[in-house]
């Protein structure tokens, strides 16, 4: 099991960005997991991915938010890029 190092997004901009990355290279994550007990986003990345410095990573998602940012995230899963208003959506559910 990988370490996941806590990412802080300054805004909805970023994440949009960060996600747009993510999911252009998905061939790169080995799981992207939404837990609703931590209230937590963990993406771990492919070994190849960590091998050119890309980090495993967690976001943390306010209390309760859980279940409302598993519904984004299993519709990203099927997309090859986020809308501006998933980014907002999912990052108005961060934790600050």
């Amino acid at each position: 099991m990988s370490e996941f190092e806590l990412i802080r997004v300054h805004d909805a901009s970023q994440l949009h960005d960060n996600l747009a990355k993510l999911l252009k290279n998905k061939k790169h994550i080995e799981s992207l997991v939404v837990d609703t007990n931590t209230d937590e986003i963990r993406i771990d990345l492919s070994r190849t991915a960590n091998m050119f410095g890309n980090i495993d990573f967690r976001l943390s998602l306010q209390s309760g938010k859980g279940a409302d940012a598993r519904t984004i995230i299993d519709t990203l899963r099927k997309q090859d890029a986020p809308t501006r208003g998933q980014s907002e959506e999912l990052f108005a559910m961060l934790a600050r």
